[in-house]
């Protein structure tokens, strides 16, 4: 028994595999998650403006995961929806408004990045701007993903005096009328097409930037430099995770207006589950994306599961990154201690030492300092 719109029933086959599949993508997205906040938190590393935004999909993701996504695993576990309507309103209304925050968000990231690399003495985006920005686009989500509150409602449908409820998947034309197009068409400029034309122009002049300055400094080596190769590679990592997250949260958007616009058709029911674990898979991507390709990130993995082969005192002090054969055997680090006078152990005072090893210089020898 399906909502109108769409076809019979899922088959029993494809409820066990899309559950599984669900369950093993909600486990990953989680951990992954998690972990992108345990490293960017505990490494001072990775504490960059970029990495604020990062944060803020990964909570996004875990937002998602957390809250919305049990309830649709438990509609299609039982073949109806058994949770009400204020359950499936907030369910709607979160589906909605994630997928907006991250497109938000990595917009914000491309613009910062467009003026990083090309224009980095006109804007620089700070902390704090990453913060207000990030605020933003959880504020205007927010406004327009609250219009779903009004356009979804729990549905009950009576076939041979037997009851049963469903969530709308979509905004019917039939009982919105021209508000639910409007909405539907609004929602997909909004969150999907204006900011997919924004990452691709702007992303497209990062990239010809990069690749003209690199061609000029091949020849001319000595008097220009090129754009930093950290930087390069933060760019390419980034525009892999915002061209994944368009490629697998298209569909979804697109199943939409289909079933909205060709009501007549009915559409399998398993598609728009499959659409969902697309979108879900997008959740999962990008820690794996981050993995790949910063080594930062890696390292900050190893030092949060104590895989690292090296022991560091964390306190007040910068992480060590590198350390000899000899500080792994005698756990060499950096600590705050006390040494007393006569002691075996004497503190390194870099101020007694200079003193000892000052000389007096004549004042014939010139001195560049001004």
């Amino acid at each position: 028994m399906n909502e109108p719109g769409l076809s019979e029933d899922i088959r029993s086959g494809q409820v066990v595999f899309l559950t599984l599949i669900i369950c093993i993508l909600w486990i990953l997205c989680i951990l992954g998650n998690v972990l992108v906040c345990l490293v960017i938190y505990r490494s001072r590393r990775v504490q960059s403006t970029t990495n604020y935004f990062i944060v803020g999909l990964a909570c996004t993701d875990l937002l998602f995961a957390i809250t919305a996504l049990p309830w649709i695993t438990g509609s299609i576990l039982v073949g109806k929806w058994p949770f009400g309507d204020f359950m499936c309103r907030i369910t709607r209304f979160l589906q909605h408004f994630t997928l907006g925050v991250t497109a938000f968000v990595l917009t914000s990231i491309c613009v910062d990045r467009f003026y990083t690399i090309i224009y980095p003495l006109t804007f620089k985006v700070t902390r704090g701007t990453s913060k207000r920005m990030i605020g933003v686009a959880c504020f205007v989500s927010m406004v327009f993903s609250s219009f779903s509150l009004y356009f979804y409602e729990e549905i009950v449908i009576t076939r041979n005096n037997v009851s049963h409820q469903f969530c709308p998947t979509y905004i019917s034309p039939e009982t919105a009328r021209w508000a639910g197009v409007g909405y539907i068409i609004s929602i997909l400029i909004i969150q999907y097409t204006s900011p997919v034309i924004i990452m691709i122009v702007l992303y497209a002049k990062v990239f010809h930037f990069i690749w003209r300055h690199s061609g000029v400094c091949l020849q001319f080596q000595r008097t220009m430099n090129s754009v930093p190769r950290t930087k390069v590679k933060m760019v390419k990592m980034l525009m892999i995770t915002a061209l994944s997250n368009i490629v697998l949260i298209s569909p979804m958007y697109f199943l939409q207006l289909i079933v909205g616009f060709l009501k007549s058709t009915p559409i399998d029911n398993f598609w728009y589950y499959a659409c969902v674990i697309l979108v879900f898979s997008s959740s999962v991507i990008k820690p794996a994306i981050y993995m790949c390709y910063n080594s930062n990130f890696r390292r900050g993995c190893r030092e949060v599961f104590c895989l690292s082969a090296m022991q560091c005192y964390r306190r007040e002090q910068y992480t060590i990154t590198n350390i000899s054969s000899l500080g792994r055997r005698n756990h060499i680090g950096v600590m705050n201690c006390t040494s007393q006078l006569n002691s075996p152990s004497h503190t390194f005072d870099r101020a007694v030492r200079d003193e000892k090893n000052s000389w007096p210089l004549n004042g014939t020898v010139p001195s560049t300092s001004i």
